[in-house]
């Protein structure tokens, strides 16, 4: 089958053609990364009879970009088989970039795909709230950037603090934390955000809260470690309360203690 001449529409059944590996390519601004340890296990392996079909876009005519099995091709252009042919599933009439990452996240929702990848993905076609969650982070020198420093270590905590309320209560988040512990150790991980986030959610409207009192309270454990660890026992004490209201009542007890009974954030 000439794969050129193929001009149905996206929501037409696709074609599938035998094409060469080195005639197609990745597109790395919406891929996930690759896994090393994948890529080796399929070079080790390799039998072509189960490699399958690949999923590819023709984002112009003669120009095949992957779309569902990288590590496939990449494990292939390594064992230098890139004059050998892999039926592939060809996807035409996207003719944006933005088209293919949104499809890239479709195959991929019902598998095991790292929530970096997505959001990378969704930042590639400028996802509004991608975009608008990423910018809130970069204001305070954060990045949901794997491989850079300052990077958040949830994006699923992140992505739900953010869907609260479209960023205020991430942002105040992020303040209390960066403000009580800084960007070291357990700081930037999923129990101290959704932690944080939870007190700020549940008692920033009443009266005897102030982001200033929380943070002095906060830097009284010294590092994120400390709250962690006050949160564990407290419900292992505690059981079955879970992890995540254990962490909201130590943050409770500090922010309380000493004050005045008017001045207390209810119980």
């Amino acid at each position: 089958m000439n794969t050129s001449t193929v001009t149905r529409n996206i929501r037409e059944v696709s074609d599938v053609a035998w094409i060469r590996y080195d005639e197609l390519a990745v597109d790395s601004s919406y891929q996930r990364p690759l896994i090393g340890g994948h890529i080796a296990y399929l070079k080790a392996d390799w039998d072509t009879l189960f490699v399958g079909v690949l999923v590819v876009v023709e984002r112009t005519p003669g120009r095949f970009f992957v779309v569902d099995g990288q590590h496939r091709w990449e494990a292939a252009i390594a064992l230098g088989k890139g004059a050998e042919t892999v039926r592939c599933l060809i996807i035409q009439g996207f003719g944006d970039v933005k088209l293919e990452a949104l499809h890239f996240e479709k195959l991929n929702v019902q598998s095991k795909v790292r929530p970096d990848a997505v959001n990378k993905s969704k930042l590639s076609r400028r996802e509004p709230h991608a975009v608008a969650r990423e910018a809130i982070l970069r204001s305070f020198g954060l990045t949901t950037d794997p491989k850079v420093a300052g990077s958040v270590k949830s994006l699923s905590t992140i992505e739900k603090i953010y869907n609260k309320d479209e960023g205020a209560l991430l942002t105040q988040t992020i303040r209390v934390i960066l403000n009580s512990f800084g960007m070291e150790g357990e700081s930037l991980t999923q129990n101290i955000f959704k932690g944080v986030s939870d007190f700020i959610d549940r008692y920033r409207d009443e009266k005897a809260f102030t982001e200033a009192k929380l943070i002095t309270r906060l830097k009284k454990f010294g590092e994120a470690e400390r709250l962690r660890s006050a949160a564990v026992n407290y419900h292992n004490i505690m059981a079955p309360m879970s992890k995540a209201t254990a962490m909201v009542a130590v943050m409770l007890n500090s922010y309380n203690r000493g004050r005045m009974q008017n001045k207390r954030l209810p119980v």
